[in-house]
């Protein structure tokens, strides 16, 4: 349930800063990933990986598959780190989902010099999207960690108000 609903407001954001063109591109799905990293399977965290790159290669510009690459790469190599990391600790996740914004612009400057989309490499996109915009994926992630389990909190004691109040109606007949 709670990457259920981490799901949807990763998605939600993603399609919201897509809307809006908002000049600051943050990567959506890095705390979902990040979590999925430290808390499930490799296989599962694959396949959650792919599709969530096809997922944003289908909203993207670019080439399709070159998301799905990204991610798919970043889960595999970031995957070694999780030993590092604790997945109940709120700063561990946020320092983990920036090391994976990192390494996730990285590649996909790599991808994106490699499939006909020649970007210069300057001190400007290193300061930019290598550092800055980690430190804000880093930030967004710590932010929705809070929200998606907040959002999850309320909707398990709305749950279980409904179903105490259920009970209590089926016991007074």
């Amino acid at each position: 349930m709670k990457y259920i609903i981490g799901f949807f407001l990763s998605f939600l954001i993603f399609l919201f800063q897509n809307v809006m063109t908002l000049h600051i591109f943050f990567n959506a799905f890095v705390p979902l990933l990040s979590i999925n990293i430290l808390s499930l399977k490799k296989e599962r965290t694959l396949w959650i990986a792919f599709l969530i790159g096809l997922l944003v290669d289908l909203f993207a510009s670019t080439k399709v598959g070159i998301w799905s690459l990204n991610f798919c790469l970043c889960t595999l190599i970031l995957f070694q780190l999780k030993t590092h990391f604790y997945k109940d600790k709120f700063l561990h996740i946020a320092i983990f989902a920036s090391i994976f914004s990192s390494l996730s612009s990285v590649l996909h400057a790599c991808f994106s010099f490699l499939f006909d989309r020649h970007i210069p490499f300057s001190g400007q996109w290193m300061a930019t999207d290598f550092i800055i915009m980690s430190i804000i994926d880093g930030l967004y992630t710590a932010v929705w960690f809070f929200l998606s389990f907040w959002f999850y909190d309320k909707a398990k004691s709305k749950l279980f108000l409904l179903k105490s109040k259920l009970k209590l109606k089926l016991r007074n007949r």
